[in-house]
């Protein structure tokens, strides 16, 4: 299957005779080819690690780095690692302790409020997934 334009792509990610200076691919491009380069720089990036959305933050407490978290699905329990994915903010982290209400608990479920420290600044209304794998 060939494409009948030129394609725009990233640059630094493909490294191929074919690719030329102006970071265009050819006339005639091999959507195949294409999305094995994009499936292998995935792999490469870590990014393929099956994650469930749980919430998001509704809170960001900056002066003692603590991120205000609304749980919306399932439950999140203390070793669990978390991914912040935001427009700014894209980092991972495993529980140690959490709060509800200033109290320590060990399990959260949907609908509980949660107070979590968190090693980088996480901003308001960015996603939390938890990480399955």
């Amino acid at each position: 299957m060939k494409l009948l334009s030129i394609i725009p792509v990233k640059t630094g990610i493909f490294r191929d005779p074919r690719f030329h200076g102006d970071d265009i691919a050819p006339h005639e491009f091999n959507v195949e080819f294409y999305m094995e380069l994009v499936q292998s720089y995935t792999a490469r990036e870590g990014n393929n690690m099956p994650e469930k959305e749980i919430g998001f933050v509704e809170h960001w407490f900056g002066h003692i780095m603590v991120a205000g978290i609304k749980l919306t699905d399932g439950t999140l329990k203390i070793g669990d690692t978390i991914h912040f994915k935001g427009h700014t903010s894209d980092f991972k982290m495993t529980i140690s302790a959490m709060q509800i209400n200033n109290k320590d608990v060990t399990e959260a479920k949907a609908g509980d409020d949660i107070g979590v420290k968190t090693p980088d600044h996480a901003r308001q209304h960015d996603k939390v997934f938890l990480v399955t794998a």
